[in-house]
């Protein structure tokens, strides 16, 4: 039996279910993120959290969309350990690049604790694929790929 992926799914993507629906792109990015989620939830995929996710969520407003989003990582999320110096320090590096704190942050984490990073932030993906030590995909293509759709 091989080992369940480990996936780190960033805020950008685990927001899209309450974006704009009316966009084309948002709805299936949505219902990738969904599959997605769903996934996590049968346990054919662990889904790593940091605090990086809490800090983040925090400043959303929208009460529902914060607390929904806050109750799956509470309940399916598993925190991995890490060394924080080498992620701070790899989180310097990438902002080199012009990636923003939380992303860097983000990413650097998933670098170090899962097998597939997954985000709708095309910029941030783009650095990613070119500059990363991890797989990087939008949910779309993640679920291409393990063949979910």
């Amino acid at each position: 039996m091989k080992p369940m992926k480990k996936l780190y799914i960033d805020v950008c993507a685990l927001c899209r279910p309450f974006d704009n629906q009316h966009v084309l792109r948002l709805r299936l990015e949505t219902d990738a993120v969904l599959l997605i989620t769903e996934n996590i939830r049968s346990g054919n995929y662990e889904m790593v959290i940091s605090d990086v996710h809490f800090k983040e969520l925090s400043q959303i407003e929208d009460y529902q969309e914060r607390t929904e989003i806050m109750t799956f990582l509470n309940t399916y999320g598993k925190k991995n350990l890490y060394d924080k110096v080498a992620m701070k320090k790899r989180t310097k590096e990438l902002r080199t690049l012009h990636i923003k704190v939380a992303d860097a942050a983000h990413f650097a984490i998933a670098e170090k604790t899962a097998d597939v990073f997954i985000s709708t932030d095309d910029a941030l993906l783009k650095k990613s694929k070119k500059n990363g030590k991890i797989i990087s995909l939008n949910p779309i293509e993640f679920c291409s790929q393990e063949n979910l759709l």
